[in-house]
């Protein structure tokens, strides 16, 4: 079976339920291709897409998986300058050229209508990683997922920034051949994968609630919560 993945996702989400699956399903092979390219599922002999945007016409068939949301994070201490009157033209921002080639990260105004905001860029790199670990690191700020870095925000090494824009939301689909036959490794392994991505999320929203409960819970609320339990 052949699946297509970008780098972020087959890393930090699909890589973790693939031990289980194999155990459960020893008799079926797995060949994932880990790019950023949009590959052509006939032309490549692709089993399984898993793309995290909206989808063109086609005759691809598909199955949504969940909504996705990106912010703007970066590490306390550039979260605590930028919070104490660093504007967004001086905040130094890191980008994913994979995700924004042109450096403008794509936001929601007020009204509801899609923009981009132009941002202070000082690196670029098309390794969500390397971005990832230059944001833990200070050097900047990135637009990241949130299920990806809800673990660091829980561990209390990243913080959300305000930058006056609500985030894009955008689907996370799993593409497949069209027409009415779906071979029953291609049923199976999304049912597996669907499902264990389902708890993961329902875990990381309950995670982002809390921690959103906590950043607007002020010093008297904490004391009232403290004493009354």
């Amino acid at each position: 079976m052949r699946i297509t993945a970008s780098q972020g996702f087959a890393e930090e989400l699909l890589s973790p339920p693939i031990p289980e699956f194999h155990l459960r399903y020893p008799n079926i092979q797995i060949d994932i291709i880990v790019t950023n390219q949009k590959l052509n599922l006939v032309e490549q002999a692709i089993d399984i897409a898993f793309r995290a945007s909206e989808l063109p016409d086609s005759s691809l068939r598909y199955r949504k998986i969940m909504s996705l949301q990106s912010s703007v994070y970066s590490a306390p201490d550039l979260a605590k300058r930028y919070s104490q009157g660093m504007s967004l033209s001086q905040l130094p921002c890191l980008i994913d050229s994979n995700l924004h080639p042109t450096a403008r990260w794509p936001v929601v105004s007020s009204l509801g209508q899609g923009n981009s905001l132009t941002v202070n860029t000082v690196f670029k790199s098309n390794s969500p990683r390397m971005i990832r670990q230059l944001t833990l690191s200070a050097v900047g700020a990135s637009y990241q997922p949130d299920i990806i870095v809800a673990p660091y925000v829980k561990k209390g090494l990243l913080q959300k920034l305000d930058v006056g824009f609500k985030p894009l939301e955008y689907p996370l689909n799993a593409l497949y051949g069209g027409g009415n036959y779906q071979p029953e490794r291609v049923k199976v392994f999304l049912d597996f994968v669907i499902d264990k991505l389902t708890v993961f999320f329902k875990i990381v929203a309950i995670i982002c609630l809390l921690i959103k409960q906590l950043l607007f819970l002020d010093l008297g609320g904490l004391h009232q919560l403290v004493h009354s339990s």
